[in-house]
């Protein structure tokens, strides 16, 4: 039985269970972070000024698919609409450039990882540890790709001009896939940030 209600309070639970567990993981990695820091107390000096904004923006990123999927839900069909044909494209492009990335480089190291004695456990966390940064890689790319495919598609087939004609300017047709680029380069911000101040710590 379709209940709107119910599949709304699956898709809330589901976006909290997304954000805990992006907290989970963030905590682990901010206790090796700390680890490593207190190893290297010269190398930690020079961070500590920037950890606090970078917290701060990467809680907020976190606990934000639930704001998002509120925000979604309490938006007009226009803006549904424009939001599904944009992000339809993008996963496609982040998909396929993370499949072509495995694809090479599972024929460049399979051979030494089988080597190694690794496990399929181990191969998945090799890989789960190499994909943030492959995403700051491919996420500019991607969101390029996909607006010149979705505002192109839009223009193509006139519901530019038909949505022009109900009374909206461009700005408010194309202002979804705006805050989307905005908060993806804020995610790419902060995968970019942990990795460079882990790089740092390291070397």
């Amino acid at each position: 039985m379709n209940n709107p209600k119910m599949h709304k309070a699956i898709k809330y639970i589901c976006s909290a269970s997304v954000s805990a567990v992006l907290f989970i993981s963030w905590l682990n990695i901010e206790i090796g972070f700390n680890s490593l820091s207190e190893q290297l107390p010269s190398a930690s000096n020079n961070l500590e000024i920037d950890s606090l904004f970078l917290k701060i923006l990467t809680l907020v990123l976190i606990f934000s698919p639930t704001l998002a999927l509120f925000i979604y839900n309490r938006s007009q069909i226009l803006t549904k609409y424009v939001i599904n044909e944009f992000c339809l494209p993008l996963s496609f492009c982040i998909c396929g450039f993370i499949a072509i990335w495995l694809i090479i480089d599972l024929s460049d190291n399979a051979t030494d990882l089988a080597d190694s004695g690794a496990s399929a456990v181990g191969y998945l966390k090799y890989y789960l540890v190499q994909t943030p940064l492959i995403l700051v890689t491919i996420l500019p790319i991607s969101i390029l790709l996909s607006v010149i495919y979705s505002v192109g598609r839009l223009s193509k087939s006139n519901e530019l001009i038909s949505i022009q004609s109900a009374g909206k300017s461009y700005i408010q047709m194309l202002s979804p896939i705006l805050i989307i680029c905005t908060y993806l380069s804020l995610i790419s911000l902060v995968l970019n940030y942990n990795l460079v101040l882990y790089q740092d710590v390291v070397m």
